[in-house]
């Protein structure tokens, strides 16, 4: 096995809204305050930048069975190293996510989010941690086979196993 760390960047850390008043606060420090506030110019600079540049990611290092959700800022990755011995199997799990947005005037805005997410899953797969997303099923599949073969963990189909205490109130 090699020593090779596996990075997967997610992309910004902050939504587009907040990304947006990033770069509002950078515009603004540059034109906005008189020159003689030069402490505010630096501070909503500061802030601009921070909010605009930060991302995060996922880093695995299948050698030593560790993984790390990192934040990232300038190259710099903030996170400590967790073990993940304890996931012991791998799959697909789709999901669809519908957002539906209307105002009192009957305008309305709807969203659907398709996506396959590739997971590290616990033995009773009630614990997941995701380590890749895509809206391809093939691109996905690849993922799966590439991971499973590197971090030596097993590929099964997602089922989660009821405990003992939900299958009694099921039955009642």
């Amino acid at each position: 096995m090699s020593n090779k760390i596996i990075t997967y960047k997610y992309g910004f850390l902050f939504p587009l809204m907040i990304l947006i008043f990033g770069f509002f606060f950078i515009g603004v420090s540059f034109q906005g305050i008189p020159s003689h506030k030069t402490f505010a110019k630096a501070f909503m600079m500061s802030i601009g930048f921070g909010i605009v540049l930060a991302r995060h990611g996922l880093q695995i290092d299948a050698s030593a069975r560790k993984y790390r959700d990192y934040i990232s800022f300038l190259g710099l990755k903030m996170s400590k190293w967790k073990d993940y011995s304890s996931f012991t199997d791998i799959s697909i799990i789709y999901e669809k996510r519908n957002v539906r947005i209307a105002g009192k005037s009957n305008l309305s805005f709807a969203d659907v989010d398709e996506y396959y997410r590739v997971v590290l899953l616990t033995p009773n797969h009630l614990r997941k941690l995701e380590l890749f997303r895509t809206d391809k099923v093939e691109v996905a599949k690849e993922k799966l086979h590439e991971l499973a073969i590197s971090m030596e963990v097993n590929s099964v189909r997602y089922a989660p196993k009821l405990s003992e205490q939900t299958l009694a109130n099921r039955r009642i």
